[in-house]
C-alpha cells in the first residue's frame, strides 16, 4: 500500500481560503473544471456550491498546488446540493437532493464577489427525476449534452438531453439504468463514452455498465468493482484504463485497473490509498457508513487526486506511481 504520507501534497492557501474551508460541514461531490483552474464543491447543509480557483503545476520533484481565492454562491435553487459537474469552464450543473437539476452560469472572474446565480436552465424533480444526488456530463454534438443522473430513493439513473440551441431545454428524460442498483450515490462516464460506472451504497460495490445504444433499465451490470465499504465518488482517469472510488465507510480511496480492453467481470482494488488519519476519520465516523471521503476527482493529467468529505475538506494528494506504471492486463478480472 502506498505510503499516504508522502503521497499527500501540501497546497498554499490564503487565510480567508482556509477560513472559508474550515466553515464547509458536510461535503458532497468534488470537481475540477476542464481547465484545472477552479473546483467546485457541493456544501450539502450550507445549500451553497464552493467555487476555488487554482494553481497547479507539476515538476520532477513536487506538486505545487496553490488555491488563490474562493467563492461561495447561492441560489435559490438549491436544495442540498449533492452532485456537480462542469458543462463547460464556466457553467455547472447542480444536482439538489431536496430539489431539481439547475444549470448556473458562474459570472466572470472580476465579478466572484457577487454570489447570488439564478438558474439558466432546469431539470424539474417530478414523475422521473426524483431525490437526484451524484451528476455527470458529457458533450454528445455540438448543440447537444447528455446528463445522466443518480436517483438516490428511487435506486435508478435518469439521462436527459439538453439541447444548447434552445438555451438549456431539456428535449428528453427516461430512465437509463434500474438493475443491480441499491441506493446509488456516486457516477461517472468514462472519457471515450463506452463505460458507466455507478456506486451502489447498499450492495458496497461499483456497477459497471457497457454504454451501447441498447442500454436500458432492464440491462445488467456488465462489471463489478469489489473490496469497498461504502462507495460514494467514482472517477474514471482521462485514459479510461483506471477508476478511482471514494469510500465513505472507510480512510481509503481504492483504485482498480481495467483489463486489456474491457472492464467487465468482478474485480479487486490495485491499490488502496489512505487519505486521513484514523483520528479524522473516527471524528467523522457518526455511523458506520461515514467518516471517510465522498467527493474524489482527478485531473486531467493523471497527476493529482482531491478528496473531500466533512472531517476533511480539501485534500490533495499524488496518483500512486505504482499505478501509472501498471500494465493494463486481465489478471483482476473474473
Amino acid at each position: 500500500m502506498p505510503d499516504s504520507k508522502q503521497m499527500q501534497c501540501k497546497y498554499s492557501v490564503p487565510r480567508h481560503v482556509l477560513d472559508t474551508i474550515i466553515s464547509l460541514g458536510r461535503t458532497e461531490d468534488i470537481k475540477f473544471s476542464p481547465s484545472n483552474r477552479r473546483l467546485g464543491l457541493a456544501a450539502f447543509h450550507k445549500n451553497k456550491i464552493v467555487m476555488f480557483k487554482l494553481s497547479l503545476r507539476s515538476s520532477c520533484q513536487e506538486k505545487e498546488i496553490t488555491v488563490t481565492d474562493v467563492t461561495e454562491f447561492s441560489s435559490a435553487c438549491f436544495k442540498s446540493p449533492h452532485g456537480l459537474d462542469f458543462i463547460d469552464e464556466g457553467t455547472i450543473i447542480v444536482a439538489n437532493r431536496d430539489g431539481d437539476v439547475c444549470i448556473l452560469r458562474l459570472p466572470s472572474d472580476q465579478d466572484w464577489r457577487s454570489c447570488e446565480l439564478e438558474p439558466i436552465g432546469v431539470i424539474p424533480a417530478g414523475e422521473i427525476l426524483d431525490s437526484p444526488g451524484s451528476v455527470c456530463v458529457v458533450q454528445i454534438d455540438p448543440n447537444c449534452y447528455e446528463v445522466l443522473i443518480c436517483n438516490n430513493y428511487r435506486n435508478n439513473v435518469t439521462r436527459h438531453l439538453l439541447d444548447m440551441k434552445r438555451g438549456f431545454v431539456v428535449r428528453r428524460n427516461e430512465v437509463l439504468l434500474e438493475t443491480g442498483l441499491a441506493l446509488p450515490d456516486g457516477i461517472c462516464i468514462s472519457k471515450d463514452r463506452r463505460w458507466i460506472a455507478v456506486s451502489n451504497h447498499e450492495t458496497q460495490c461499483v456497477s459497471i455498465y457497457k454504454n451501447t445504444r441498447s442500454l436500458n433499465e432492464l440491462s445488467e451490470p456488465v462489471g463489478r468493482l469489489l473490496g469497498v465499504n461504502y462507495p460514494h465518488g467514482v472517477r474514471f482517469s482521462s485514459d479510461s484504463n483506471f477508476m478511482v472510488v471514494a469510500d465513505a465507510g472507510s480512510p481509503f480511496l481504492h483504485i482498480y485497473a481495467r483489463g486489456r480492453a474491457t472492464w467487465q467481470g468482478s474485480r479487486d482494488p490495485l491499490t488502496s490509498l489512505s487519505v486521513m488519519s484514523e483520528q479524522v476519520f473516527l471524528h467523522g465516523r457518526h455511523n458506520p457508513q461515514e467518516g471517510g471521503p465522498k467527493g474524489v476527482d482527478l485531473d486531467e493529467g493523471m497527476d493529482v487526486l482531491v478528496t473531500t468529505c466533512e472531517s476533511q475538506p480539501l485534500a490533495f494528494f499524488e496518483v500512486p506511481k505504482m499505478t501509472l506504471d501498471h500494465p493494463v492486463c486481465d489478471v483482476q478480472c473474473s
